[in-house]
């Protein structure tokens, strides 16, 4: 257990410690041409205009991923939810059985390491999104 706990530190803090190494890297706005008057009535000229006035359908703030990656951390959080619930009432119930309260033991360290990681990766997508 003490291995598990150390071993998420580790990379809680590697990964946090991380986020700001490394080099930074620009991206080329390809779509600059659509303020020329001759190529603004393209399609592409005109889908971004669309997308900047009502926000991307797909990873806008109400587009379908961003609705769909909600969805998924909601149901996350509910199952790990349970599985804290569930592990509770097992040390509860184990009456002194090792066996029981090792169990439980190791499925409330895993329903709260997969909480973790479950609120990190919704943050850090919601980060991706907000940036797109």
């Amino acid at each position: 257990m003490r291995r598990l706990i150390t071993a998420f530190l580790s990379v809680l803090v590697l990964s946090v410690l991380g986020l700001g190494v490394g080099q930074r890297v620009w991206a080329v706005d390809v779509l600059t041409e659509c303020s020329n008057p001759h190529i603004s009535n393209s399609t592409v000229c005109q889908d971004k205009q669309n997308a900047n006035s009502q926000g991307n359908p797909i990873y806008g703030r109400n587009g379908v991923l961003t609705k769909a990656i909600n969805i998924i951390a909601f149901i996350v959080g509910i199952i790990a939810i349970l599985v804290i619930i569930i592990s509770g009432l097992r040390f509860v119930l184990g009456q002194g059985d090792p066996n029981t309260i090792s169990g439980a033991q190791r499925a409330l360290i895993y329903s709260l390491v997969g909480l973790a990681i479950a609120a990190m990766a919704r943050t850090i997508v919601a980060l991706v999104l907000d940036k797109l």
